[in-house]
Parts: C-alpha cells; sequence; structure tokens
C-alpha cells in the first residue's frame, strides 16, 4: 500500500529571506510526520521574490516562479498541479509546530485542521487559542460576519487535497482561503496541544486586518450572513450626546486602549501549557525573532482572543450597511447628505439619468456625514439610502468609514459605477484605494465650488490631495467650465480629467408673460430665495433693503429660505431685514413651491456659487433675474438674458438694475425670455441624457462597448 503524502505548500509574496525560518520548521514537521507521510515542501513566489530565495530553501524545496503575487493565486496554482493526499499551507515568516503535520490524517473527515494556538510575534507578541467551527452550530453566522475585519484563524492549516482543491480562490490575499472554505460550509477543526507561530510586521492588533479586503470574496458580500444584521449598540452617552461622544472618544481612545492592552496583560499570568511552551522554545531556536518563553512572557504577551468593543461596533457596522443594500449593484451614488442644497438635488438628477437610460439597473445612495437627511424621499423608490450617521452616531469612527467599510463594500459588491458627491468620506476612500478599486468599477467625482469659511480660509474637497489622487479616476463631473479653469490653473489638475456635465432644470414657465405696471401703479416685488448660510450672504440682501428705502425706490423686497449652518451675525441680519421692510417667508421644499407669479424679479446676493440651481429655476420660470457674476453664473447670465451685477456686495449696482425693470419692464421680460430658451435647450433632460452618455464608461452598455473595443493587455 503506497505511503500517503503531505504537498506542504509556503507562498512568498514580499520578500526571500524570511524563507529560511519557516522551511526549517516545515523540515522538522515532515521528520516528525516521516513515519506515516511523506512530505514535499513547494515555495510559491512570484519571479522577483524567487530569484531571491536563499540557497538552504532551494536545496530543500521546490521552487515555483509564477506571475501572480497575490498569496490566494500563488496557493491556488499549485494546489490545482498537486497529486498528494493532503495539504498544509504555511505563509513565508511563519513556524509550524513540529507535530502538526502528523495529524494530517484526522482531517479525512471533510474538515480542515488548524493548530490549536496561534502565537504572533515581530512587532507585537500575543497568542489566541483558535476556535473550531462547524456550519450547524447556532453561532456560525457570528463567525462568518468576524471574517469581515477579523483574522479568526491563522493562516497554517492542513486538510485532504479534494477539500482545498475544490475552493481555492484567485485573489483576496491571505484571508480568501480561508474565507472560501467558511462559505463552502467546511468544518474548521483544531489539533489540540500545537501551535503556529505568525509573523506580524506592522504595530496594528495582530488579529484585526489594518485594511479593507478587496479582492471578491463571496462571504463579506453574502446577504444571508448580513440578513438580520442590527446597527451597533449605542453607549449611554452616545444616545444623550452624539457629537460629543464622538470628539470625547477621539481624544480619548489612546488611554483607552492603553488601559486594555495592561488589563489584559495582568490577566494572562501562567495562562501557557508545558506543551505550547516547549513548541515556542523550538520556535526561537528556528527564528531568534520569537521571543524566549521565560516566565514573564506570559504576562506581557498580548492576549488576541478578546476583541476590543471598538472592533466589534465596526464590525456590527459592516454588516448592517451591507444588509441595507441590494445583492446586486450596477450604479453606486455618495454623498455628505441628502438636504436642501443644489448640490444634493443633483444626485438625485444623475438617479433620474440612469432611470431612464438603463431602466434594470439596481441603484443605491449612502450619506457619509453625520447629519439626518431631510430629502430622502426623493430618491426612495428609486434608489436603496443607507445614511451612516446611524453607525457614526453608535460610536463608530469616522476613520473606520474611510478606513475599511467603505472601501471594503464597494471591493466586494463592485457596482459598474461609483459616483461620490462632495463626501470627503468617498473622495479620502478614492485617494486610498482608487487604485484597486479601478480594476471593478468606474469611479467618478463630482464637486461644483470652492467654499470658504468664516474666517475666510478656502475649502474644497479636492485640496489637499496627493499628485495621483486623479489617476484611477475616469471623471470628475461639474457644472461649469469656470470650476475647471479654476483648478487647472491653481491646483494643476490634468483638465482631460473634468468633464462639463450641465444640471437638469425643469421647472414651468410662469402664468403671467405681460408687464404688471410697476413703478407708479406699483411697487417692484423681488424675491430671494436659498439657505441662511455664509456663501449666500443675507446680509448683503439687508443691505440692499436698507438702501432702497433710504433712496426711496419703490421696491418691495421677499425672502425664502431656513438657517442650515449656523452664523453668528444671523439674527442681527434677519433684524436688519425686518426693520428695513423685508417680507421673510417659510423654508421651501422646492422652487416649484413659490408662488413665482407674485413677484416681478428674482435676486441673488452670493459671494461664491458653483451654477446656483435657484438661479437657473428662476430663468427657467421666465423671471427676470439680478445676480452677481460669482462662480459659473457668466456661463448663462448676461445683458441679454438678465441683468449681471460686477460684484456681489455692490449694493447700487443691484438697485440700478432694479430700477432699470421698472423703467422699461418689457425689455426684462424679453430677457427673462431669452434665459428659458438658453435653459430649455442647453439645461433639459435630453441634454443630460446626451451628455451622460458622452461620458465614456458611465453606463453600463457604454463601458462594455468600450472595453470590447479594447485589445486584450
Amino acid at each position: 500500500m503506497p505511503r500517503s503524502t503531505i504537498d506542504v505548500i509556503v507562498p512568498a509574496w514580499r520578500h526571500g529571506r524570511e524563507l529560511a525560518p519557516t522551511v526549517r520548521s516545515v523540515l522538522l514537521a515532515g521528520e516528525a510526520a516521516r513515519d506515516n507521510f511523506d512530505v514535499r515542501l513547494t515555495v510559491a513566489a512570484s519571479p522577483a521574490v524567487a530569484a531571491r530565495v536563499p540557497e538552504h530553501v532551494r536545496a530543500n524545496a521546490t521552487v515555483r516562479a509564477l506571475e501572480v503575487e497575490d498569496p490566494a493565486a500563488l496557493v491556488s496554482r499549485v494546489i490545482a498541479e498537486s497529486s498528494a493526499n493532503y495539504l498544509a499551507i504555511v505563509e513565508a515568516g511563519d513556524l509550524v509546530d513540529d507535530q502538526f503535520l502528523r495529524h494530517a490524517a484526522e482531517s479525512d473527515g471533510g474538515a480542515v485542521l488548524r493548530p490549536g494556538e496561534a502565537v504572533t510575534f515581530g512587532r507585537r507578541t500575543g497568542t489566541w487559542t483558535q476556535p473550531t467551527w462547524e456550519p450547524v452550530r447556532p453561532d456560525e453566522v457570528r463567525t462568518r460576519r468576524a471574517l469581515a475585519h477579523v483574522e479568526v484563524w491563522a493562516p497554517t492549516l492542513m486538510a485532504r487535497r479534494e477539500t482545498l482543491s475544490g475552493v481555492a480562490p484567485d485573489e483576496g490575499g491571505s484571508l480568501a482561503l480561508t474565507a472560501s472554505l467558511v462559505q463552502a460550509a467546511i468544518p474548521q477543526r483544531v489539533v489540540p496541544h500545537t501551535a503556529t507561530f505568525i509573523r506580524r510586521w506592522g504595530d496594528y492588533d495582530a488579529r484585526v486586518r489594518s485594511g479593507p479586503v478587496l479582492g471578491a470574496l463571496p462571504t463579506l458580500a453574502d446577504s444571508a450572513v448580513a440578513e438580520g444584521a442590527a446597527l451597533p449598540r449605542p453607549l449611554r452617552a452616545t444616545r444623550l450626546f452624539p457629537r460629543a461622544r464622538r470628539v470625547g472618544g477621539r481624544l480619548a481612545r489612546p488611554w483607552l486602549e492603553m488601559a486594555e492592552a495592561l488589563r489584559r496583560r495582568r490577566a494572562s499570568a501562567e495562562r501557557f501549557e508545558h506543551t505550547l511552551v516547549d513548541a515556542w522554545r523550538a520556535a526561537n531556536r528556528i527564528e531568534p525573532l520569537v521571543p524566549f518563553p521565560r516566565s514573564d512572557v506570559a504576562r506581557w504577551a498580548e492576549d488576541w482572543d478578546a476583541l476590543a468593543p471598538g472592533v466589534m461596533r465596526e464590525i456590527e457596522a459592516y454588516w448592517w450597511l451591507r444588509s441595507q443594500l441590494p445583492d446586486r449593484l450596477d450604479y453606486l451614488f455618495f454623498a455628505p447628505w441628502l438636504r436642501t442644497g443644489g448640490g444634493d438635488r443633483v444626485v438625485v438628477d444623475y438617479i433620474d439619468a440612469i432611470l431612464r437610460n438603463d431602466p434594470d439597473a439596481s441603484i443605491a445612495v449612502i450619506t457619509t456625514e453625520p447629519v439626518r437627511s431631510t430629502r430622502i424621499g426623493e430618491v426612495r423608490g428609486k434608489a436603496s439610502v443607507v445614511e451612516c450617521v446611524s453607525v457614526l452616531d453608535r460610536g463608530v469612527h469616522r476613520d473606520a468609514l474611510v478606513g475599511w467599510i467603505v472601501p471594503q463594500l464597494v471591493g466586494q459588491l463592485r457596482p459598474h459605477t461609483v459616483h461620490a458627491f462632495n463626501s470627503t468620506v468617498a473622495f479620502d476612500v478614492v485617494e486610498r484605494f482608487g487604485a484597486a478599486l479601478a480594476k471593478h468599477s468606474r469611479l467618478f467625482l463630482s464637486t461644483f465650488a470652492i467654499d470658504r469659511s468664516n474666517d475666510g480660509e478656502r475649502l474644497s474637497v479636492l485640496f489637499l490631495r496627493s499628485p495621483h489622487f486623479l489617476d484611477h479616476v475616469s471623471g470628475v463631473l461639474v457644472d461649469t467650465r469656470q470650476y475647471i479653469d479654476r483648478v487647472v490653473d491653481e491646483l494643476g489638475y490634468d483638465r482631460s480629467k473634468f468633464v462639463v456635465q450641465r444640471n437638469v432644470v425643469d421647472v414651468p414657465r410662469r402664468h403671467r408673460t405681460s408687464p404688471a405696471g410697476v413703478g407708479a401703479a406699483r411697487p417692484l416685488r423681488v424675491f430671494w430665495a436659498g439657505r441662511f448660510d455664509l456663501p449666500k450672504r443675507l446680509d448683503i440682501l439687508a443691505g440692499i433693503a436698507e438702501t432702497s428705502r433710504s433712496r426711496g425706490l419703490p421696491v418691495e423686497l421677499h425672502f425664502y429660505g431656513l438657517e442650515v449652518m449656523g452664523d453668528a451675525a444671523l439674527a442681527d441680519t434677519l433684524d436688519r431685514l425686518e426693520r428695513a421692510g423685508a417680507v421673510r417667508h417659510p423654508p421651501f421644499a422646492s422652487f416649484r413651491e413659490l408662488p413665482v407669479d407674485d413677484f416681478d424679479a428674482y435676486v441673488l446676493t452670493s459671494e461664491w456659487e458653483g451654477l446656483p440651481l435657484s438661479l437657473l429655476e428662476a430663468m427657467a420660470a421666465g423671471i427676470p433675474v439680478v445676480a452677481p457674476l460669482v462662480g459659473g453664473v457668466g456661463e448663462v447670465l448676461d445683458t441679454t438674458t438678465g441683468f449681471p451685477v460686477p460684484a456681489f456686495d455692490d449694493v447700487s449696482s443691484y438697485l440700478d438694475a432694479f430700477a432699470t425693470i421698472i423703467a422699461n419692464e418689457r425689455e426684462a421680460l424679453e430677457r427673462a425670455d431669452a434665459a428659458r430658451a438658453r435653459i430649455e435647450s442647453s439645461f433639459s433632460v435630453d441634454a443630460f441624457d446626451a451628455r451622460l452618455h458622452s461620458v465614456v464608461g458611465y453606463f453600463r452598455e457604454a463601458a462594455t462597448a468600450a472595453d470590447g473595443a479594447a485589445p486584450a493587455s
């Protein structure tokens, strides 16, 4: 009867030197198992690593140079060629207990075997007891969920060749094989009194991954795993003071983590069995970086069994977000929130365009800031909407969203198009992980203006980005040529990355189209509509009202809006407007709600803008418009389509425009007619769709055609 054979596969993707201790440990394990098995050793490496393999390794192992670098792919290639009865995997740099391989036959029932203990060494030393896992156990879903961010098992394993060959993945790093085994419902069992020693190069928690898993792993996108996922349990302080908790938690986190580490170390004294100490001592003889197991090691080595509550909240957040998203996701949008701004309205325009041009598409919107949206109703029914404020208010930090939760969701669900609107979270994700995400999704960005803070600092989501920020972005869709000129001239961005995509303006023409006899008969009724926000400069409107009143100009000012950002001077501004006779109206949800037939002109007083939606809607309604040439306003407003004001704070110019309208109302209406014609030609649904079709790869059909025309790489 022929002897059983074990093929030990050692994937190496970093460098060759760390192979030496791994190979020595495998050779010792093979020596201990030789009474029952023939042990063969294969090092699978990229050509660059294979060229640096030490002589000792070449003398004792078959070195396979493969044109891949992903550890999962390296293992998969060797598994496919193996004829052994059993396969074992020990990653380069790690060590295996010399008694582990002789238990290979215990995997004959179709299970995967793991060493009973895992010991980390390198930058951080600690231990954890590896769990068994059976697909029928009640807690099996909890284990699957933990795989989203935690190394439940160390990578050392052993099983029959048939068990591994059916599930070996081609991507996803060292986690991929474990996740695939769990997805295939293959039991994971431990060999008592054996150990594996895991090299750790970083300072992060040895079981918690420092970044996202971007290779596709069905377990991490499985809706069955996500089913029933609940929001993280909030801390009591989170329920009462969410903002204070976020700020306080950020400041206190280092101290809390230090206290937890000390608690674990004190609780760990005398926790090691003599069999583990013996294996530990043997590992130290092979690799001096493994600390010698003196008695004090038990006191200072970390205990990785208990995961920090913050890690568990992050995992719960990941699965809750996944549970809110569809199984198939074609288009994914990111926005800070869905509230009152014109930029928020543009998100709806893009969703509507997709539904017109790709009606079978699956669409979702993720809002990323700790602010509740007020306009979700405009999106629900067209797309799934998930608000990250729900997890941010329960103790999950923004850094976790950027560092792994959001990129991992995108990397696993792999939507065709990812489009981020002014979301700093999404822009940060694109900056850090764009190269990997762009392999499977088309990445698009939108932003519309360079803002400034109360103290004058200029602000933009495009500021402070790396030189290669846009390398993997398919396009930046903006609404004005002026904005492109600014970011190209001031920030040095590549103009070819930017596309002007005018918004949709769909407002019916007002009923009144003839002069209303303003002047001697009645005052000119002018309205202002927008957010009571810093760039809108409501104080300039107050100055217009005061000066108009002092000059006796027959003008009646009305204003609509809502305070959204807070301004210390707002109360004084509102008081000035009231004393000057301006009429304040309740907030409005959309321009269509405004009684435009009651007014003779619209005025904009903004200090900076992109291309304000309210101005475009006033032009579409056929109302004479008075506005400063800020942002992209000059691209639609001139002396043929309205009454441009040279400077936003030039109060006299606003009043001169009002006087011109009063003196010649018919000419003002002719300009309004020209403005409406301009909006109809450039801001229609058909024009929006045509421009979006010209953006290569935005729609699924266009991307398929472009990909099919490209030569194979």
